[in-house]
């Protein structure tokens, strides 16, 4: 028999909520736009980190990933990814 002291609910909070009687909750998602930059140089970024966080009204994307960081690649081009929040989800 196990024994602890607290439980902890790991789901979507709606669903926690649903038997008082709440609405389910409006879910977010994200879109993403692939962006191959060339000629960067073969050990040369675009970004100056593998991902950037915009969190600001003054772009339309609130991040930004380059996996040529992760993946060590040496290669004159390299693949950025744009994360953009939107309203729609489940």
């Amino acid at each position: 028999e196990i024994k602890c002291g607290h439980t902890y609910f790991t789901g979507p909070i709606d669903q926690y909520f649903a038997h008082v009687g709440y609405d389910k909750l409006e879910y977010r998602s994200l879109d993403f736009e692939r962006k191959v930059v060339r000629d960067v140089g073969k050990n040369n970024y675009h970004l100056p980190a593998s991902v950037v966080n915009y969190p600001s009204a003054k772009y339309n994307f609130t991040r930004a990933v380059e996996y040529k960081h992760f993946l060590g690649q040496a290669s004159n081009h390299t693949v950025l990814f744009y994360e953009r929040s939107k309203d729609g989800g489940e």
